[in-house]
């Protein structure tokens, strides 16, 4: 990824890749209870596999030289250069305006119409990080970036109520869950146009995120929280919400 924590909070894994190790301390079972250690979660970020690329025109992280991975990027390359389009509509949740820009929000509730451009911006977002579950994704908030009438940028946001510090060691890591914390909003999923870096639009639509998302305030930055980031994604929000510190949540 070219360096812009911008791009994406979750990583698409080419097909030729392990799963990333997640690893639980566990408390000890049977005989005299013991004072109750903090149970930790690890998340190993590693490094890129060898032969691992990410296409610098649609951002699709693939094997090169895998043929199955090859053909997946060659359909999804095409696949973003026709692009998402939304014109708008009488009836939109328009949140804000900038020049030629806007942000949207989409919900699985809403018109027929309004659920098919929700339907397909899924099927960038599967492509790119990964299939998400349908039930879930509709349960969200969907907040879009639409530039010029395409499907830019978009940020998944959910209710949630806690989330947790972490440390990292080695390119580790670590949540402790004896150390919860109190929150209003979880991002599950953010994506960007890889043609549109560098250009504001994660933070843009993050703040809309904080002012919309509950009625009648803005949410601190000290209560949101990310799920399952990767290592730019970790660099994006330590900057966002900095001086508190970033949280997470769903490992």
């Amino acid at each position: 990824m070219a360096g812009n924590a911008f791009d994406v909070l979750m990583q698409r894994k080419p097909a030729a890749t392990r799963k990333r190790k997640v690893a639980c301390k566990a408390q000890p079972s049977g005989g005299t209870p013991k004072k109750a250690k903090a149970q930790q979660r690890f998340i190993d970020l590693g490094q890129a596999d060898l032969g691992q690329r990410t296409c610098p025109a649609c951002g699709f992280l693939y094997m090169a030289g895998l043929d199955a991975d090859e053909k997946a990027h060659a359909r999804f390359c095409k696949k973003v250069a026709a692009g998402v389009t939304v014109s708008g509509w009488k009836n939109e949740r328009l949140h804000l305006t900038r020049g030629q820009s806007r942000i949207i929000e989409l919900r699985g509730d809403d018109p027929a119409a309004h659920v098919k451009k929700l339907r397909q911006i899924k099927a960038v977002l599967d492509d790119t990080l990964g299939v998400i579950d349908e039930t879930e994704f509709f349960a969200r908030r969907h907040f879009i970036y639409v530039a010029k009438d395409n499907v830019v940028g978009c940020v998944c946001a959910e209710a949630i109520t806690t989330a947790y510090p972490y440390s990292t060691t080695s390119g580790v890591i670590t949540i402790d869950t004896n150390q919860p914390r109190d929150v209003l909003v979880g991002i599950s999923h953010m994506w960007v146009h890889p043609r549109h870096r560098r250009e504001g639009i994660a933070k843009a639509l993050l703040d809309v995120v904080r002012q919309k998302f509950t009625y009648g305030m803005t949410i601190p930055t000290a209560q949101v929280a990310f799920s399952q980031p990767t290592a730019d994604g970790m660099s994006f929000g330590t900057h966002y919400v900095a001086p508190a510190p970033m949280l997470l949540y769903a490992i």
